[in-house]
């Protein structure tokens, strides 16, 4: 049979064209008025930044000694975040300022580490006091600072939120 040159309602199984090794248009040297819609770029092996602030669900050093402030009464606090950790208080040093003069830490251990939960949150519990710290970083910090402390004296419980530079 010979080649028809007019429309079929059913498609042919071979093509009716051979491919040709050269594109059939030529790039233009303008650039597009309307952006595409796929990226032009492949993506990085290398992390994007970290964020300025946020929880931390580790934190290195695991050991740290900040001052706070409960009520009108200062005192120097210090917490392990790890295995076999402690938090003591020392009510003597006001805000550790002795600490940190070079004094050597004298608190009273309040309290064990227990476990760390999702958002940051070290837990700790004793017979003496039971509470939880929530580890935040703000990467414009220096220093680690304690943004609130609340006690609840009767019932021997405490919530805490201690913000770090960095989380590592």
């Amino acid at each position: 049979s010979s080649p028809s040159t007019s429309p079929t309602s059913s498609p042919s199984t071979s093509p009716s064209a051979s491919p040709t090794s050269s594109p059939s248009t030529s790039p233009t040297s303008s650039i597009s008025a309307s952006p595409t819609s796929s990226a032009s770029a492949s993506p990085t092996s290398s992390p994007t930044a970290i964020p300025p602030t946020g929880s931390c669900a580790t934190i290195n050093p695991t050991e740290l000694i900040v001052g706070a402030q409960l009520g009108t009464k200062s005192m120097c606090i210090k917490f392990q975040v790890r295995t076999n950790g402690r938090f003591w208080v020392d009510l003597n040093d006001d805000m550790c300022t002795v600490y940190n003069l070079g004094g050597s830490y004298g608190g009273s251990v309040f309290s064990r580490y227990v476990r760390t939960d999702p958002g940051g949150i070290a837990v700790y519990d004793s017979t003496k006091w039971s509470g939880t710290i929530q580890l935040l970083y703000d990467t414009s910090l220096s220093v680690p600072t304690t943004t609130s402390l609340r006690a609840n004296t009767k019932r021997k419980t405490f919530i805490m939120t201690v913000t770090v530079p960095s989380c590592a």
